[in-house]
């Protein structure tokens, strides 16, 4: 799956498809600066379930830059009909700041759309080779409608903290938008057909990519592996006991918060890392299904939003924008609640009706995880 990804992504970017793609819904949904937000926001989204978050980033920010120097060259402000002005920089922040945060989301769509959705994927196949529940398809079932609306949120926070969408933008802006637009777009030219050997060079380069990626990869699973070989993970769940007196709900949103709260200054790779083989623990302990804990765990570790260091997307949109911490901070606290929320509420509906997730699975081996369990405990206890 992961090689498939790759060869997408190398193929998209030889042939322009993501700036087509991306010039196309700008053109079809209208210049107007709500509109022109959602179809960055769309098209980042799209490109991220089946690209790497940071080059979708990277792809899409000269677009915004292209579209902004128009702007600059015309005027100095925005004139709302109604008198009001509406600030370039308050509109370019916005706009970086809506594909950083599509990007983040978008990744969540897939299971190779980002790191930790392959690492879940690997630990469940190394753990439960029974377990048939999670795959390509039932993740994009599960997750897809989450990612549209945690995008949808994303676009009306940005818009209520930054450029207010019942400000009337005047026409001659949205000219000037649609020209810049319209003139990129020519500049592609029209679609052909044939082989490449500047594509080939391309793809044997990300293959040498791959391998380093490869590698890391693979030490990140091996630290699971060996985290559970070793009985890290059941100790660190040892200590977690005391949760057992509240509902797995409850448990469910500590979890969430806590993810939320480290994802955003670890890489989303290693946070799944350090949780999941602890998570997992939990949920045996705890008699609920594995994936109950896991999923929205996992989806979580990609949702960073408040700081620049947190994800690539967010340091390329920093960086390009000139912002300040708190311009990502103030919008990025506001999105991790309500897509933690929106996290929660997705795993308790079509989560639950998707996986059974009301049902102790008959393929976890819960006399060996509980004995184990027990045994770890009652250590600890006699340690203390």
């Amino acid at each position: 799956m992961y090689l498939g990804g790759l060869a997408v992504a190398v193929a998209v970017e030889h042939c322009n498809l993501h700036e087509r793609l991306a010039l196309k819904v700008l053109l079809l949904l209208g210049t107007d600066t709500k509109w022109l937000m959602l179809g960055f926001m769309l098209t980042t989204m799209f490109l991220s379930m089946w690209i790497s978050n940071t080059a979708t980033t990277a792809m899409l920010v000269p677009i915004v830059e292209a579209v902004m120097l128009e702007l600059r060259s015309g005027m100095e402000n925005l004139h709302s009909d109604s008198g009001p002005l509406l600030n370039l920089e308050a509109l370019h922040t916005t706009l970086l700041l809506s594909i950083a945060y599509s990007a983040n989301c978008g990744g969540t769509g897939t299971v190779t759309g980002t790191s930790p959705n392959m690492i879940l994927k690997g630990f469940m196949e190394e753990h439960y080779p029974e377990s048939s529940e999670l795959t390509f398809a039932s993740w994009m079932a599960y997750n897809v409608p989450g990612m549209l609306i945690c995008v949808c949120v994303g676009w009306i926070t940005l818009q209520v903290l930054y450029v207010p969408c019942w400000r009337k933008q005047n026409e001659e802006s949205k000219k000037r938008i649609r020209r810049v637009i319209a003139s990129r777009y020519e500049e592609l030219g029209t679609i052909t057909y044939g082989y490449s050997k500047t594509f080939d060079a391309k793809v044997k380069e990300s293959l040498i990519a791959l391998q380093s990626r490869r590698v890391k990869g693979r030490r990140g699973i091996e630290s699971i592996f060996r985290s559970v070989k070793s009985g890290l993970s059941k100790w660190l769940g040892a200590q977690m006991v005391e949760l057992s007196v509240l509902s797995p709900f409850m448990v469910q949103i500590i979890l969430c918060v806590c993810t939320a709260t480290l994802t955003e200054i670890m890489s989303n790779s290693t946070v799944a890392t350090i949780l999941l083989p602890v998570v997992n623990e939990m949920a045996i302990a705890f008699h609920v299904h594995p994936l109950y804990l896991m999923l929205p765990v996992t989806v979580v570790s990609s949702y960073a939003f408040m700081l620049p260091v947190a994800t690539g997307p967010n340091a390329i949109a920093f960086d390009s924008g000139r912002m300040k911490t708190i311009e990502m901070v103030k919008p990025g606290i506001v999105m991790n609640i309500l897509c933690c929320f929106v996290q929660l509420a997705m795993v308790n509906t079509l989560g639950t009706s998707l996986f059974d997730l009301n049902t102790f699975p008959s393929w976890v081996n819960t006399s060996s995880g509980e004995g184990n369990w027990t045994r770890t405990f009652n250590s600890s206890k006699a340690i203390t």
